[in-house]
């Protein structure tokens, strides 16, 4: 019977039925071995019930940021998400993706109202990737934050003695925190997945600053090797804000860039 009704159905089939089921065949095979695709597909509907689940009593927040308005926005510094600053140069950009991933990584600050050192909560692990500023221009930044001291007065050689040993404690305080750094100045898209992937592996890092997205001699020359030319500057931003994003995904991290 089994076999009547199989017969049945092939001797109904057209020609074009035929080929699409040949079609449809090869498809299947190509998906499965040759174009490697990792994106979900199939009716719209379906794991629907797991995703809203999935929502109840988990809300949908990341880790802090430095300000609540963003948190009230972006709700946090959400897992595969990349978030793109744009401004203008010594418009704060760097700043705001210091402040950012401090609060998440920095466990114990200075507070000056109280006079005392007090313990924030946070306990992240994170990287600063620069890719313009130089070691300086990027750590002494955290150190007043921690120490809350104002940071001319460092370059003016103007620290009181207590703020002189409110630095000391805050050196100790970023020894311990799980925050990394890395100068990036010459670049390719690849040399930023080797550094992510170093890191993910080897720390654990669960938040990026990269600082920032720009054009470099060495992306330029990467794309032309894989045969992509001619493109416009905002073409290959594009293409690196795409790498990013797709990393964020593939590493389960938060990056923030500008």
């Amino acid at each position: 019977k089994e076999e009547q009704k199989r017969n049945d159905k092939f001797d109904s089939m057209t020609l074009s039925d035929m080929a699409k089921h040949i079609e449809l065949k090869m498809i299947e095979i190509r998906e499965q071995f040759v174009n490697n695709s990792s994106v979900n597909g199939g009716h719209i509907s379906e794991n629907v019930r797991d995703i809203v689940e999935s929502k109840r009593g988990t809300p949908n927040y990341g880790a802090p940021m430095a300000s609540h308005y963003l948190n009230y926005i972006l709700r946090g510094s959400r897992k595969k998400k990349l978030y793109l600053k744009h401004g203008n140069t010594g418009s704060g950009k760097s700043r705001l993706g210091m402040a950012n991933i401090a609060v998440k990584t920095i466990p114990v600050i200075w507070d000056s109202k109280s006079n005392q050192w007090i313990k924030t909560g946070a306990n992240g692990k994170g990287l600063i990737v620069s890719t313009e500023l130089d070691e300086e221009e990027s750590k002494l930044p955290f150190l007043c934050y921690i120490a809350d001291v104002e940071e001319h007065k460092i370059h003016d050689n103007a620290l009181t003695d207590e703020e002189s040993k409110r630095l000391d404690v805050a050196a100790n305080i970023l020894e311990k925190s799980g925050l990394w750094f890395e100068e990036l100045s010459d670049f390719d898209i690849d040399d930023i997945e080797t550094l992510l992937v170093k890191y993910v592996n080897k720390h654990d890092i669960e938040y990026v600053e990269f600082d920032y997205v720009h054009m470099s001699l060495k992306i330029l020359t990467s794309l032309s090797d894989k045969g992509v030319k001619n493109l416009r500057e905002d073409q290959v931003l594009l293409l690196m804000g795409i790498a990013l994003k797709n990393m964020c995904n593939k590493h389960d991290i938060h990056t923030e860039s500008a």
